[in-house]
Parts: structure tokens; sequence; C-alpha cells
């Protein structure tokens, strides 16, 4: 017999970068109702966690990656540095080859990196 899974949302307690404890609220996931197994996919608790970023410090959450990139603090910008710049540039050359793709790579100046 194959497991039927139901999609559902839950809870995940996590730790943040500092290795503070949160909670991330209705987190997509799959239960299985065979065992009841609740599976959660890494990517959806980045993106939850992301989410609560975004709504805690009021900006958007499209900008919290390249923050984060940047190694500055979600909120006022106080200070960031950039200690991998390669992967920064990486990170744009990808970001307008797929906007190449899309036949929308001259609204973004990816000779300027």
């Amino acid at each position: 017999m194959q497991s039927v899974f139901i999609e559902i949302s839950t809870d995940v307690k996590t730790v943040n970068v500092n290795g503070e404890e949160i909670t991330l609220r209705n987190i997509p996931a799959l239960k299985d109702e065979k065992n009841n197994k609740i599976y959660v996919d890494p990517a959806d608790v980045l993106i939850g966690e992301i989410n609560q970023l975004a709504e805690e410090n009021n900006i958007e959450a499209r900008d919290i990656p390249l923050l984060l990139l940047l190694y500055a603090v979600p909120g006022p910008f106080k200070k960031g540095e950039i200690q991998y710049q390669y992967h920064l540039h990486k990170m744009l050359f990808y970001l307008w080859k797929n906007l190449e793709k899309q036949n929308y790579s001259k609204g973004f100046p990816h000779d300027e990196f």
C-alpha cells in the first residue's frame, strides 16, 4: 500500500543565525496518513524565515536574501560588508542570465558589477 500525503500547514521550531530559538508559523508540509509523519521541505522553512524577518522589520521579503548576502542586519542599515564579492557577482550574473531567457536582460545592468 502506497502512502497518501495530505497538504497541511505546521509550525516549525528552529534557530536563527544567532542561535536563538524561533517558531515559524504556517509552513507548508505533507502529512503521511499511513504513519502520521510530517515532511517539511527545507526550502519552505527558509521562505518562512525570510517572510518572518521581512514582517518584523517592515521591509519587502524579496530584499532579505540580498541583505543577508551583504551581511547587513535587517532593519535600518548600519553597516555591511561583502565578504564574498565573487559570490555576489556570480549571483548577479545568473540573475541576468535568467532575465535574458525571458527577454528582460536589457533592463538589468549586467556589465556594471
